[in-house]
């Protein structure tokens, strides 16, 4: 999963990228902006410092919905078309706020594209 977070008052932002096992990535690209000096931490190393942080881990099994596995299953077929079978269904999710003085902040999260290759990142951590 990838995730980014922004903060318009301050221009800090954190992002993370290939994470595994983190029920929301997005809290732990807010560790990343308010806790460290970098912009973006990817898999095992923004693994290691989700736990140094204590954000626990959950089963993988968890994140995993009967959709997106019949998905997957429907994408092992030899005339499968990944792509094709994502359009329209993408699990992007994005958010903007304004508070009352006129900061905005940003963030946005998702678990990928359907059968990326290891190490893909898409666009989501990118600030």
């Amino acid at each position: 999963m990838d995730a980014l977070v922004m903060d318009g008052k301050t221009l800090s932002s954190g992002a993370v990228s290939a994470v595994r096992n983190i029920a929301n990535p997005i809290q732990l690209a807010r560790l990343v902006m308010e806790k460290t000096s970098h912009a973006c931490l990817t898999a095992e190393g923004a693994s290691q410092f989700a736990r140094f942080m204590g954000i626990p881990e959950v089963p993988q099994e968890s994140l995993i919905t009967e959709y997106s596995r019949m998905r997957w299953k429907k994408n092992l077929e030899p005339d499968a078309n990944p792509v094709e079978c994502q359009m329209g269904k993408m699990g992007t999710v994005g958010a903007v706020a304004v508070d009352t003085d006129g900061n905005v902040a940003c963030a946005t999260s998702t678990g990928g594209m359907l059968n990326k290759m290891e190490g893909r990142v898409g666009d989501t951590p990118c600030i």
